[in-house]
């Protein structure tokens, strides 16, 4: 038993087994001494949001486990923005993941990879069958972290599943060719299967990467 009022010799209030006594005009009367919280329903808005926040932690996990050979990249941006690399990759992709298609519903704005190399410029993208032809350009003056020998990478989604993302590292092109030729797996996919295409840069060594840009929707013939 709590006694409330503990100034007065017979306590005014008294708790009882969640049961709160009290005397109101010499009668002695009782109450709940918990009150129900009333639950408001969350808004479209609000489930929405807790929605595209589930399907970025389980996109994370996949995408690392995935592009793991991007792993570092994402781990220094984490160190810069002080946050563990899901809560980085998930500060910058949030915006474009789809609780529906549990996947990414706008492409463009995707990030791939984020670091200090100099990203490829005026990226284009032709496609025959499942060969890629990529061409970029290279900045016209030296400046920042730019070497001709950088390696390119490429990542990519088939269009039917935004859910899952690809990625080839295994790619001898260098930045100063400025032009690729990069066969894609068909994974059983028809050829009409269309391909989100992004490309980026790693040093030699793999201690450095570019942001990734995109190279648009191209399909095959």
């Amino acid at each position: 038993m709590e006694t409330l009022d503990q100034n007065s010799p017979r306590p005014r209030k008294y708790r009882v087994n969640g049961i709160t006594y009290y005397n109101r005009m010499g009668k002695l009367c009782q109450m709940s001494s918990t009150r129900e919280t009333v639950k408001i329903p969350p808004t479209e808005k609000q489930i929405e949001s807790r929605e595209a926040l589930h399907v970025s932690v389980s996109f994370a996990n996949n995408f690392f486990m995935v592009c793991d050979a991007l792993v570092p990249a994402w781990d220094l941006l984490g160190l810069l923005l002080q946050k563990e690399r899901m809560a980085a990759f998930k500060k910058v992709n949030f915006p474009v993941f789809d609780p529906v298609t549990l996947g990414v519903d706008y492409f463009p704005d995707f990030i791939f990879c984020v670091g200090d190399l100099v990203p490829p410029r005026k990226v284009e993208v032709r496609r025959d069958g499942w060969t890629l032809f990529i061409d970029w350009t290279i900045p016209a003056r030296e400046y920042g972290l730019s070497r001709p020998d950088d390696k390119l990478i490429v990542g990519y989604f088939y269009a039917s599943r935004p859910d899952a993302p690809h990625l080839l590292t295994r790619i001898s092109f260098t930045r100063d060719e400025c032009h690729a030729e990069v066969k894609i797996p068909a994974r059983k996919f028809p050829v009409t299967e269309g391909l989100h295409v992004y490309i980026m840069f790693r040093s030699h060594d793999w201690s450095a990467y570019s942001n990734s840009r995109y190279g648009g929707l191209v399909y095959g013939a």
